[in-house]
């Protein structure tokens, strides 16, 4: 889930920044066509700082105790770091990245608005609820001529999938596929084509192991609107036909969300837009600091716009986050009605929000009103029945009931075995295998997960629940010691309700664990 977007419950990896991104993940600044642009370590992390702070004043002695913690040095160190971004971006980057003088520097995010055009326009082929959508000519990692056709025909079968719904207007690949070699530049492409989202790829195979990078691009800014890795491990129950619809759900899904989010109202200010990231992609690193910055960003975006249903969203999705896993101390379940409130009024606002009821859903889980969170999931996978994110909250949703099998494979439809996953979903991918008694497997995600989202809790306790099951205890212990050390009031008690009380099994695993690892009932 690498992109940023208001309408994903995945954590906002990528920052778009004029012609460039800034890539959290790969801690790398890249340009519109993926390449990095070289960066010295300490202006990277001068730029990761104030991408995640994009549109507020990151002052000078912050940057410092950031970027070189215990060490004295000059203002001239990040002069010259700032200076090394600027040159880097080129002339985006002195309009992008502002000294505020004798303050400190502030990274300008703001939406790209849409162009007018007029009928006679052939770049107006996009319609209001259809996204325009072309797959240009994939290219292969590494092989020969036959790696390069074996990369077209993975883009050509995707087309075809892409082309099955009504939904979207997808140019023929028999024109995009005339743009292969990357001489043209995407601006162009996308005016001689008609059409403003752009779908690259790359293709690597060993042996039975293939993985799909891809990238979709807005062709009127020349920016990346999203990334996204896939990788399976083919076998006779799983196709590359299958693989390639796998790939299809993800691209229409994150289409749809983006063409919607693009007609949502405007916020009233840009700094509302700037305020309403930074608060997402705070919210979504679990850390108690990041949640508090996170809630006062989406608080200022409110006090400037009140009606604005994504700030709503986010805040009450923040504050689910914080009740459910007592992280701040600020929100615990005795909260949760606000977060309801705060949730039910975003979906008021804007009643076609996948990602509000995805937050409802969360928040009616720390209610304990399970059978009201399995709907608003429901609803979540109606409105965006290609998005990832819905049909894993619906597996939460299963899972909680204790109908672990019905999670497992609502999960594994949408992320089959071998697909690349978030912290997150590690994560929640754990817990279900857990769940459905294959802790070998729990383990692995787990640790998969501890190491891409460290702060991330469920995490931690999904690997005590698989090394207590294994019969390592030993260790079950040093990792409950541990969560005890980060949530000092977590009980047994306390994660059983996170399970719905007609979860017996269940519930009656979680306490035998618990108490093997040490973790008061």
């Amino acid at each position: 889930m690498g992109e940023f977007t208001l309408e994903s419950n995945a954590s906002p990896s990528e920052v778009p920044v004029a012609r460039f991104v800034v890539d959290f993940g790969r801690e790398q600044l890249r340009d519109t066509q993926g390449t990095a642009v070289p960066l010295r370590p300490r202006a990277w992390a001068v730029l990761r700082c104030l991408a995640t702070n994009a549109g507020r004043l990151v002052t000078k002695d912050e940057l410092l105790q950031t970027v070189w913690p215990g060490l004295v040095v000059t203002d001239g160190s990040l002069a010259q770091a700032v200076c090394e971004i600027r040159k880097a971006m080129g002339d985006a980057g002195a309009c992008m990245l502002k000294t505020v003088p004798r303050r400190g520097y502030q990274l300008v995010v703001e939406p790209v608005p849409s162009k007018v055009r007029g009928d006679d326009d052939p770049y107006f082929l996009e319609v209001a609820d259809r996204p325009s959508l072309a797959v240009l000519a994939f290219r292969s990692m590494g092989g020969g001529p036959s790696s390069d056709e074996e990369a077209r025909a993975l883009a050509r079968d995707l087309a075809a999938e892409l082309g099955r719904n009504s939904d979207l207007r997808l140019v023929s690949h028999h024109a995009s596929f005339a743009f292969a070699g990357g001489g043209t530049p995407v601006l162009e492409i996308g005016r001689r084509l008609g059409c403003r989202m752009l779908i690259d790829g790359q293709l690597r195979r060993d042996g039975q192991t293939i993985v799909v990078t891809l990238e979709l691009l807005d062709s009127e800014t020349a920016t990346i609107l999203w990334t996204s890795k896939h990788r399976v491990d083919l076998s006779p129950t799983l196709t590359l036909d299958a693989f390639v619809q796998s790939i299809a759900r993800s691209l229409h899904g994150k289409a749809r969300e983006l063409q919607r989010v693009r007609q949502a109202r405007p916020p009233a200010a840009p700094s509302v837009y700037s305020m309403t990231m930074r608060g997402s992609l705070l919210t979504m690193q679990f850390g108690a600091e990041a949640l508090a910055a996170g809630r006062r960003s989406l608080e200022d975006a409110l006090s400037l716009d009140a009606d604005y249903a994504p700030a709503w969203t986010w805040l009450g999705y923040l504050n689910t986050i914080d009740a459910y896993f007592d992280i701040t101390g600020t929100f615990n379940a005795d909260r949760v009605s606000e977060c309801l409130a705060q949730l039910r009024h975003a979906i008021e606002l804007d009643p076609q929000s996948a990602c509000a009821h995805r937050g409802l859903s969360m928040a009616l889980r720390v209610k304990r009103d399970f059978e009201a969170a399995l709907a608003a999931a429901e609803r979540a996978v109606e409105l965006a029945p290609s998005s990832i994110d819905s049909w894993q909250m619906l597996s939460h949703a299963l899972l909680y009931l204790g109908r672990a099998r019905e999670a497992l494979d609502t999960s594994l439809a949408v992320l089959p075995h071998g697909t690349e996953l978030s912290g997150y979903w590690a994560a929640a991918r754990s817990v279900m295998l857990w769940a459905n008694r294959q802790p070998v497997e729990s383990l692995r995600h787990a640790e998969e997960a501890l190491i891409k989202t460290p702060h991330y809790t469920p995490s931690r306790q999904a690997r005590i629940h698989a090394l207590a099951e294994l019969g390592r205890v030993d260790e079950a212990r040093q990792e409950a010691a541990t969560l005890l050390s980060l949530v000092p009031k977590r009980t047994a008690a306390e994660v059983m309700n996170y399970y719905a009380d007609a979860a017996v099994e269940l519930r009656e695993r979680i306490r035998v664990a618990c108490a093997a690892a040490g973790i008061p009932p």
